[in-house]
């Protein structure tokens, strides 16, 4: 995490570039890899343009953004139907909370592809987005019934559902190491 004109981001392409460093130091070693997994904070949001630059590095969760975004949210859909269809807690800091300070800020308005922490690595490595559907019920935005993302609460977000990709389950494979890497 980085601090910069007093807010805390994602410091993405260094951390980034450590992936890449692992990656050659195994293939250095000989080692076969079958597959990689990734785990990393999950409610944290990447938003990418259409052509698939990252449109500013994302808050961290600690950023203090998103203080009072739920209390304004609540005032569209109240807590108690929020935690109802998604039966996600609510702090400050979930997704459903970064998309409504990143729509109210005018982050969203170039936005094409919405990424969390892990998907956009898996984006960097593979070529492919991907959004998973475990890591997207962190978020508050995915209805606990329905198992989708729910509409409802994208249209109080007023948040295009085309920033989404298709919730995939987990264990699914994302895709190849691409020919870069």
């Amino acid at each position: 995490i980085i601090q910069m004109c007093g807010h805390f981001y994602w410091d993405l392409p260094a951390i980034y570039q450590s992936v890449l460093k692992g990656l050659k130091m195994v293939a250095e070693r000989g080692i076969d890899v079958q597959s990689i997994g990734i785990d990393t904070w999950g409610v944290d949001v990447a938003l990418f343009g259409e052509d698939g630059t990252m449109l500013s590095l994302p808050h961290s969760y600690r950023d203090p953004h998103t203080v009072g975004a739920p209390e304004e949210f609540f005032k569209r859909m109240p807590r108690e139907e929020l935690y109802e269809r998604t039966g996600i807690q609510a702090t400050n800091y979930n997704s459903i909370y970064q998309l409504y300070c990143d729509k109210k800020s005018g982050k969203l308005d170039n936005a094409e592809y919405f990424l969390m922490m892990p998907e956009y690595f898996s984006f960097k490595l593979t070529g492919e987005i991907r959004n998973e559907y475990t890591l997207a019920t962190t978020g508050g935005l995915v209805n606990a019934k329905t198992f989708e993302r729910d509409e409802e609460i994208l249209e109080k977000l007023g948040i295009p559902k085309k920033i989404f990709a298709p919730l995939s389950l987990p264990g699914t494979v994302v895709g190849n190491l691409s020919d870069e890497i």
